[in-house]
């Protein structure tokens, strides 16, 4: 859904939508085609484990890339840092937007919250990307003036998603940070 939300916002030139599950890219392009994401040339389908070898990656200018619940095990993290900076290694900027909802295997929303955040920004700090930003669902209403809520669904939906800990995390990787890629 991260992906099709850009899309409708953002001047694509080339997206492509990953998963390690054929099942799950069923379904994207279902809802690729439901949202009138049909241009191949721009928006495609591509199975993608992370930390596997993937030959198509971004160039140009900015590289974004855009990762919406992702993280089920944690061990997984460096895996997927990794992931990100093979497949922006050819932007002179990269960008890496990460939404993420803490899962159940947490016992205290708190601790779960703080330290994983703290986890997380730590072992990105490692693979060279840089905290840009960090927002929080309950942010959105209370720091963007311009931003009005639609319902009262949607405001308990953002309270509810701050209360669990919901973050998006915005990284960037410079040029001259980068360290090369094992």
């Amino acid at each position: 859904i991260g992906g099709v939300a850009a899309s409708k916002y953002f001047n694509v030139q080339r997206m492509r939508f990953t998963d390690a599950d054929p099942d799950a890219l069923d379904l994207c392009r279902k809802n690729m085609n439901k949202n009138g994401l049909n241009d191949s040339k721009v928006y495609s389908t591509v199975i993608l484990r992370w930390d596997q070898h993937y030959n198509d990656c971004l160039t140009g200018t900015k590289g974004v890339v855009l990762a919406t619940d992702v993280i089920y095990d944690i061990r997984q993290w460096p895996n997927l840092l990794r992931t990100a900076s093979r497949i922006t290694q050819l932007c002179t900027e990269r960008y890496w937007i990460v939404a993420h909802v803490p899962r159940a295997c947490y016992t205290s929303e708190r601790h779960a919250k703080g330290s994983l955040e703290d986890y997380l920004m730590s072992e990105a700090t490692n693979h060279s990307w840089t905290l840009k930003n960090i927002i929080h669902p309950t942010d959105i209403a209370s720091d963007d003036t311009s931003f009005h809520l639609t319902s009262k669904h949607f405001a308990k939906t953002l309270k509810e998603m701050g209360e669990i800990g919901a973050t998006v995390f915005v990284w960037v990787q410079k040029q001259e940070d980068i360290q090369p890629l094992e």
